[in-house]
């Protein structure tokens, strides 16, 4: 059943999301004198999987306000696979334009002198890293259901670059503004911050076990930051959009537990240590979500 109304306080409640691009724009040059990696972010006006249209504009907030020309401490990063511990350079030009008949977000980062950005600027240009993504939040007032009928569906629909999907879908949730955190290399595409803790799923059941060992290791290295003390401005706010990360990985995978296997499995009655670990297992979920 459609319940756009529960959608729609499902995008908005979302702490942390995260959207991939996968094509021949992603990465459009890599100068290894320069050390400057240039590609997209973001294609607009294109409908993907959450059935969403960025629409031209959508970063222009962002990029004013914590871009790299704005004089915010905290500006809009470069990650590893939205690692915001793993900064491989900065972002030096972060633009919407027009590419290849595309209104993209353009990106250009040069890579620093680290092991890090040494390996992530030779692995760009050996085309090991061909995706990127990025990180963000809604705005709310800023994200529209557009269906069939609707004053603007013939009108929007007329200008993106799947026309069809939409059509076939009969509606698009037009996002107007989106708050973004940052831009992250990326291995593969995904639109869930659940896929990029590395922890397989074997016919769609999810190994509880190893998603809360990953929970719990960011959670780890998130108390030796703190303890640490010695963390800029820049480094605290980083801090809070990792937690904000971890909120939203709890999140996903909490409605991931919950989803019933796509298999038929023989059950059992559990024993009491099985018990008694699950429940330790749920508390440390319910612990990273507070």
């Amino acid at each position: 059943m459609f319940e756009p109304e529960l959608i729609l306080a499902r995008k908005l409640s979302a702490y942390y999301q995260v959207k991939s691009i996968q094509s021949s724009l992603s990465v459009k040059d890599v100068d290894m004198s320069k050390r400057i990696v240039t590609g997209i972010y973001s294609t607009m006006l294109f409908m993907d999987s959450d059935f969403d249209v960025l629409m031209p504009g959508s970063f222009d907030k962002s990029m004013g306000e914590r871009g790299p020309q704005s004089n915010a401490t905290a500006k809009i990063k470069h990650a590893m696979f939205h690692d915001l511990t793993q900064l491989p350079g900065k972002i030096q030009l972060l633009e919407e334009r027009e590419m290849e008949g595309r209104t993209v977000q353009y990106f250009e980062t040069k890579m620093d002198q680290s092991t890090l950005g040494n390996d992530t600027l030779i692995k760009y240009q050996e085309e090991v890293y061909d995706n990127h993504s990025f990180g963000f939040q809604y705005v709310n007032g800023k994200l529209e259901l557009i269906e069939r009928g609707h004053n603007d569906f013939e009108r929007i629909v007329a200008m993106t670059l799947n026309p069809e999907a939409i059509e076939e879908a009969g509606f698009f949730w037009k996002v107007d503004e989106v708050n973004e955190f940052e831009g992250s290399t990326v291995s593969f595409g995904a639109n869930e911050l659940t896929e990029f803790l590395g922890v397989k799923s074997k016919d769609g059941v999810i190994n509880y076990d190893a998603y809360a060992l990953k929970l719990n290791e960011r959670i780890d290295r998130l108390n030796g930051l703190m303890k640490n003390g010695k963390l800029s401005d820049d480094g605290f706010s980083i801090l809070d959009l990792e937690i904000s990360q971890i909120k939203q990985i709890f999140a996903e995978t909490l409605v991931k537990v919950q989803q019933p296997s796509p298999k038929d499995t023989p059950t059992k009655e559990p024993s009491e240590k099985d018990t008694e670990a699950a429940a330790e297992r749920k508390q440390v979920l319910i612990n990273l979500s507070k």
